[in-house]
């Protein structure tokens, strides 16, 4: 099973604890007294198969017993404590799930709110609700309701028709409204399709794209996304096509003498640096990244290398009201040019033009334009932050190290004794209020301003300006 999964880029939700004799109509054991030594020994079964696919839920069936009996209450009660004692240490999460009596007439679990019970009661921070709709259905109704009351137990979702269980339709419950709802409470986790299909099951296929138009073969998902600066290489993962990306590790940059030393599987490389055909250097570290060469070392089966910014400017034509925060208020022209630019170890810059319904990705090198004072504040300080540059560059000063620059020069400018600082440092000073500091970063924020208006009047970014990189969010 699991070399089935990781060859399938596959990663699996859940699976259920041993259920008892499946055959003989057992439905669980959890809640059967004199068991309770075969419930233990499935647990042990259970968590070798987690560690060998990688689960990190489990769902624990109940069985079949009566609801308001003590013995069996008692005897779920010890069997929900020693699972989730067993399973915390792993990482793993005990999912509790009400079903309904139609489906399984004497069910012990057949309760939303007692189930929410048993997960309150345990105190253990691993045990979560499996939200399954159509039970809560066809028990309760008001799915909506009850998704709200109960949302900080959920750990785990599944869908169905109420009519018939099969896929999902216009019968009930409301899915569209249902998703929206999830979305809204901010549910990140899976949605498990559990129906059975009108129409049977089929291989899935790729969409045609529109005729005339080359069309990238859609990628295997899940996909793990490279975000490769100078400083930091940040992984996360993005399950499914339109799925949050779930961040994984950050690896510094310069601990690694080469990218295939660094990553042991990539699908998507977004590089901090210039791409020609199919190779890109960083600009301020030391790795090249040689598509082929770096596919065939990592076994990959397809991949796509990118200019750091030419990505995130392609994130602009998805991005909702709630990925951005406003810091000016505008009227952005519709299908009008929208620019991305930002500092990190570097300086980045990329815009996303529409034209005729189609958009086209550009990306630059914007960071190496030449730049000189405009103000007297500017002025003043300019000799020092040009001091020992052959060329004062928009990357030079907007970055890591021009915060750290404009630190030094304002300092110097002040008659301070200027410490030894990083850039984080700088910020935490300007934050504490620090005077050579707070006067750094308004230097950095006033020229970052001028910097992103000159930028958004040559491509004319009538569709808006967006900020991005490593130290925006920091200021």
């Amino acid at each position: 099973m699991s070399t089935r999964l990781v060859g399938g880029h596959l990663q699996q939700a859940l699976f259920n604890l041993p259920p008892g004799d499946f055959a003989k109509g057992e439905r669980g054991i959890a809640a059967l007294a004199g068991r309770e030594a075969e419930f233990r020994a499935g647990v042990e079964t259970a968590l070798a198969y987690a560690h060998e696919t990688g689960v990190k839920r489990l769902h624990m069936m109940a069985g079949l017993a009566d609801p308001d009996d003590a013995t069996a209450q008692a005897t779920y009660r010890a069997s929900l404590a020693y699972a989730a004692d067993a399973l915390a240490p792993h990482g793993i999460e005990l999912l509790l799930e009400p079903i309904n009596g139609k489906d399984m007439p004497g069910y012990f679990l057949n309760d939303f709110d007692r189930a929410a019970a048993y997960v309150r009661e345990s105190g253990r921070a691993n045990v979560r609700l499996q939200f399954d709709m159509y039970h809560c259905e066809l028990i309760h109704g008001d799915v909506a309701g009850r998704l709200k009351a109960l949302f900080p137990l959920v750990g785990h979702v599944q869908i169905a028709s109420a009519n018939g269980r099969h896929e999902p339709d216009d019968q009930g419950p409301d899915y569209p409204k249902l998703f929206a709802l999830l979305d809204a409470l901010g549910y990140d986790g899976f949605v498990g399709c559990e129906y059975r299909p009108r129409a049977g099951t089929s291989p899935a296929r790729p969409a045609a794209g529109p005729a005339g138009r080359g069309v990238m073969p859609p990628f295997a998902w899940p996909v793990l996304v490279a975000d490769i600066g100078g400083t930091n290489c940040r992984l996360a993962l993005v399950e499914h096509a339109g799925a949050q990306p779930v961040p994984l590790a950050r690896i510094a940059t310069g601990s690694q003498a080469t990218p295939e030393a660094a990553l042991e599987s990539v699908l998507i490389l977004a590089v901090a640096g210039p791409l020609e055909g199919r190779v890109a250097r960083l600009t301020n570290a030391s790795w090249t990244f040689d598509g082929p060469v770096l596919g065939r070392a990592l076994g990959l089966e397809q991949g796509l290398l990118v200019n750091d910014f030419e990505a995130q400017a392609a994130s602009l034509a998805v991005l909702g009201d709630g990925d951005v925060t406003t810091l000016v208020a505008g009227d952005p022209e519709a299908g009008g040019t929208r620019l991305v630019l930002g500092p990190g170890t570097g300086f980045g810059a990329a815009a996303l033009v529409t034209r005729a319904g189609r958009s086209v990705l550009v990306p630059t090198e914007a960071g190496h334009i030449g730049i000189g004072p405009e103000d007297p504040t500017e002025e003043k300080i300019w000799p020092a932050l040009a001091a020992g540059l052959p060329r004062v560059t928009v990357e030079a000063l907007l970055s890591g190290d021009g915060l750290v620059r404009f630190h030094r020069a304002v300092a110097a400018s002040s008659g301070l004794r200027e410490p030894d600082v990083s850039a984080a440092d700088v910020t935490t000073l300007a934050l504490d209020g620090e005077p050579a500091a707070l006067m750094a970063v308004i230097c950095f924020w006033r020229l970052l301003a001028r910097v992103a208006g000159d930028l958004a009047l040559a491509f004319k970014a009538t569709g808006g300006v967006y900020l991005s990189g490593g130290i925006v969010p920091r200021l």
